[in-house]
């Protein structure tokens, strides 16, 4: 039987303007995806609204307090009707997400969670996809969960403490800012996070990917399939070398089996793909403007001036 359900995007958008966003939306659009794509804001940006119109965008807004998005039903298995927890925004983003998707994953077929501001679209996510697996993405790093203590290694002790950090310390890093499956896989992923954030009484702060990576690598998801870095739909390059991943002749960014990824993450932290990508969906009003933010950031520090000037000149921001 032929599929009619549609596909859905969702993500928060919070203290983003349109030009915050707008790589994210226009390189979406540009794919071909013409299906749902919702955004939650605690208060949504006037220029969101603006534009939410012409690229088909649902904005949702939401409390700065629990629960968040909806009262919560007395029957819920997962929610208490109140919580004295502090939340942090990537704690209670789940939350908001299973609150939508519980009520509203009937119409869809498949299901991509995602960050925002730091991602780009090079193809249709979801034209690789039409099996019942959760899709779940390491990141471009040999290095093991243990060994990253700044980060993922302190996200998971300070959350599930000591002895889960042992269990699934040697590990790779998988990252939280993509998740992409079928509604069931991608229902039961958001409900497990869910109840570990509600639950564990160290787990409502900025720890998300901890628990993620506890659950991808303890084999509590259904269906999961873990994608390796550079190799799959999704290319995360915040921790690869700079200067190293390749274009294809119509300017798309490449995995090293040249295969072009559906999704480019994390690109704010190379400042030549940064740049390239101002300019291509910014116009030189708003890369002047930047500029000048730039300056004024760095007013008391002229070399970091000039180093972001020869920056704006070199990649013909200016």
């Amino acid at each position: 039987m032929h599929n009619t359900k549609n596909n859905l995007i969702i993500g928060i958008a919070n203290n983003y303007t349109f030009n915050d966003i707008k790589p994210f939306i226009i390189s979406l659009r540009e794919t071909g995806y013409n299906e749902d794509l919702v955004l939650f804001a605690e208060t949504t940006d006037p220029t969101v609204k603006k534009n939410a119109h012409k690229y088909n965008i649902t904005c949702i807004e939401y409390s700065a307090k629990y629960p968040f998005l909806f009262t919560v039903k007395n029957n819920d298995p997962i929610l208490p009707p109140k919580s004295t927890k502090d939340f942090h925004l990537f704690s209670y983003r789940h939350i908001i997400y299973y609150q939508y998707l519980i009520n509203n994953t009937q119409n869809y077929s498949h299901i991509m969670i995602t960050d925002v501001r730091d991602v780009i679209f090079q193809a249709n996510p979801f034209n690789w996809i039409s099996d019942s697996n959760l899709h779940c993405f390491l990141e471009a790093t040999g290095e093991k969960i243990k060994d990253d203590h700044a980060h993922n290694a302190s996200w998971v002790k300070n959350a599930l403490g000591e002895k889960t950090l042992t269990l699934i310390g040697n590990n790779p890093i998988s990252c939280a800012g993509i998740v992409i499956g079928e509604t069931t896989a991608i229902k039961d992923y958001i409900t497990k996070m869910t109840n570990i954030i509600i639950t564990n009484p160290n787990a409502s702060g900025p720890t998300d990917q901890g628990l993620h990576n506890y659950l991808v690598h303890t084999d509590k998801l259904i269906n999961m399939m873990l994608h390796k870095n550079n190799e799959s739909p999704v290319l995360t390059i915040g921790r690869m070398p700079h200067g190293i991943i390749p274009l294809s002749h119509d300017k798309r960014f490449l995995n090293k089996d040249k295969s072009i990824p559906a999704i480019l993450h994390q690109y704010d932290r190379h400042p030549d793909i940064d740049q390239r990508i101002l300019k291509k969906y910014h116009s030189l009003p708003y890369r002047l403007k930047q500029l000048f933010k730039t300056i004024k950031k760095y007013k008391h520090n002229p070399r970091k001036i000039l180093g972001s000037i020869k920056v704006f000149i070199k990649y013909g921001l200016i």
